[in-house]
């Protein structure tokens, strides 16, 4: 799904109709469609970590949802798996994009069923089953995410998203990322 939000064009949109036909769920029949997935995200990360091994420039672009997915992972004690707490971070990160006026409501709505369409959490009543029921807590992920690697000051830096295919690097105001955050407890 990151890799798609990422790429855009046809990879976006084979895995949008895919999703959207229920295509993803129904592994092992759908298996070339898989394959075609799951090489799309595949060949995306080989060009981007090849054309910026040292991650100067293109390849922050992969940590789509990972600075709020990280702060997630760590705050849960590592309860939600890796690509759980990324999985929310997305949601995060998209309306996040939103907040800022970058990115549709469609793109957040796509997106979010995107990650619905591979079993994904989407919001925090979908997170609170792998979390024995833990109450969202938007300042105690923050401050987890506040030791992130990609922090200047009192800012992070957040992968965030124009429209599939446009994504870009901005810091942000800490208000704005702790109401992404909580932004999680609705269930749209």
């Amino acid at each position: 799904v990151k890799a798609a939000l990422l790429q855009g064009g046809a990879p976006y949109a084979r895995l949008l109709r895919a999703a959207q036909a229920g295509g993803l769920s129904r592994y092992p029949e759908n298996v070339e469609l898989v394959i075609e997935v799951l090489t799309d995200a595949i060949l995306l990360k080989r060009a981007i970590v090849q054309a910026d091994p040292f991650e100067r420039d293109r390849r922050a672009l992969l940590n789509l949802g990972h600075t709020f997915g990280h702060g997630l992972e760590a705050w849960s004690g590592f309860k939600l798996k890796h690509g759980e707490a990324v999985a929310l971070g997305l949601v995060c990160a998209l309306r996040l994009s939103h907040d800022i006026g970058a990115c549709s409501e469609q793109t957040v709505r796509e997106g979010i069923a995107l990650l619905r369409s591979v079993g994904l959490p989407t919001c925090w009543a979908e997170a609170q089953a792998l979390l024995d029921g833990a109450a969202l807590d938007a300042e105690a992920i923050w401050q987890y995410m506040s030791s992130d690697k990609k922090r200047r000051g009192r800012r992070l830096r957040f992968v965030l998203l124009r429209a599939p295919g446009e994504a870009f690097v901005d810091e942000v105001e800490p208000e704005r990322a702790l109401r992404a955050i909580r932004t999680l407890a609705s269930n749209e």
